[in-house]
């Protein structure tokens, strides 16, 4: 996909429309290509998988969001049929998770045992969530697992790294989301329930799924979250008027996006109970 010199602001990443994701993306491009229902099942499949890696890696959920922005962005310029996509979610969330771990150390003496004990870690996780229990008799041993997967990073990393044009800084919307929600609490605190919270990270947390990240500032995709939460839990009188200096076109756009996961389901978006979103570490 050839994308015109746009970026998002606050991210320094390239800024693509839902055009270019929907109908411009190398995967339809390909000899055989996929539709965008494909592509973006195919999306939905690596996110959850780079969540489930990165709970099982116990990294907060900015470092998930980071290695989710890697993986959405690098399938904006390669396609499916030619890198494997759990290969890839694997090297995402290893190159995230180093930069992660070693912004919070900041020791550069820790560093190789920041990617030894990491690289192990995500192993374990891989194979963990790959294989279950009843598939276990069917497992490779691990040692040959291990080795021919940890090739396949370090050959796909190099590659990621050349992608997303070693940018390391990525804003993350949990940031800008816990910061809005305590300025919430501060101005009106019976506006921003805990009910409320709870939706916003739930709405966050699901927009991972999709390319979302690609299209909007991170500030903008928190925002949109938090209107959503609050206009499904927040009262009525309280929730209008919070909005009016934002795109609210984009907050819409956004918002349609986040409601997707519901619009299969036979569970009632109104009354559903969001306290299972996940812990607020940022």
């Amino acid at each position: 996909m050839e994308e015109e010199e746009r970026h998002l602001e606050g991210s320094g990443l390239p800024r693509f429309s839902s055009f270019e994701l929907e109908f411009h993306t190398p995967s339809r491009a390909a000899e055989q290509p996929i539709d965008f229902q494909t592509e973006s099942s195919k999306r939905y499949d690596a996110a959850t998988f780079i969540q489930k890696l990165g709970e099982e890696a116990k990294v907060d959920q900015s470092c998930i969001a980071m290695a989710t922005t890697y993986f959405h962005l690098f399938y904006c310029r390669h396609s499916f049929q030619q890198y494997k996509r759990h290969v890839l979610a694997v090297t995402c969330m290893y190159v995230a998770g180093k930069i992660c771990e070693y912004n919070k150390k900041k020791k550069p003496k820790d560093e190789k045992e920041i990617i030894v004990g990491f690289r192990d870690c995500l192993l374990q996780c891989f194979a963990s969530i790959f294989y279950s229990k009843k598939d276990k008799a069917k497992t490779p041993p691990w040692k040959k697992l291990r080795k021919t997967l940890w090739a396949e990073v370090c050959a796909a990393e190099e590659l990621l790294l050349d992608t997303i044009e070693y940018n390391f800084s990525i804003t993350s919307p949990y940031t800008h989301l816990m910061e809005r929600l305590r300025a919430l609490q501060e101005q009106n605190i019976y506006t921003c329930t805990e009910e409320v919270q709870h939706a916003a990270w739930y709405f966050l947390n699901d927009s991972l799924h999709k390319s979302v990240c690609l299209q909007y500032s991170p500030q903008t995709i928190a925002t949109a979250a938090i209107r959503m939460a609050l206009l499904l839990k927040g009262p009525e009188p309280a929730s209008k008027g919070l909005f009016l200096e934002e795109d609210v076109s984009a907050l819409d756009a956004i918002g349609l996006q986040m409601m997707d996961s519901f619009e299969n389901s036979s569970v009632s978006l109104l009354n559903y109970d969001f306290s299972s979103s996940g812990k607020f570490i940022a």
